[in-house]
């Protein structure tokens, strides 16, 4: 991929890490570098999660970094919009909303249960859009099923009385 594709387009890329991605750990971070990552480009903030690792939690040092990202974005008032990324859509687990979504993800019968990113993640979330949108984007729902259909076409909720919106595609 790296070399067929990625050093042949005249354009910055970024990776969402997924589930094929990092078959082999160590090979993915020595061509791509860190699986969890941000910049600030313009008034906006993109963040990057690995939801590979941990049983699909944001844990350990990657939720220290998103503690102050989280920070950091709550603070600089010239932000517009803060753009998080990761392949599972972690905002289904345990939300009824999304029952159907998570019960039909890539790991067929959803991932993994955990109040992650309930007790842990969405607070962050909605303290870095207080006053910004935040538009949380995953895309582990186009595989096939388990009875043979295609997963979920792409869809997009607003959480209402938030500055939040999930993604999924």
């Amino acid at each position: 991929f790296k070399k067929s594709f990625a050093e042949k387009i005249n354009c910055p890329f970024f990776i969402t890490v997924g589930n094929h991605d990092v078959i082999d750990f160590n090979l993915y971070k020595s061509n791509f570098g860190n699986t969890w990552f941000s910049f600030y480009y313009s008034n906006d903030a993109f963040i990057f999660l690995d939801s590979e690792i941990d049983n699909s939690r944001i844990s350990g040092d990657q939720l220290k970094f998103l503690s102050a990202k989280t920070e950091e974005i709550a603070a600089n008032k010239s932000l517009r919009n803060v753009f998080v990324f990761c392949h599972k859509l972690l905002w289904t687990i345990n939300d009824s909303i999304f029952k159907n979504v998570y019960t039909n993800t890539n790991e067929v019968g959803g991932y993994k249960i955990s109040n992650n990113f309930s007790e842990n993640v969405f607070s962050l979330l909605k303290k870095m859009s207080s006053d910004k949108n935040l538009y949380f984007i995953s895309g582990d729902i186009g595989v096939e099923l388990k009875d043979k259909r295609w997963g979920f076409q792409i869809f997009y909720h607003q959480l209402p009385n938030s500055n939040i919106t999930y993604i999924a595609n």
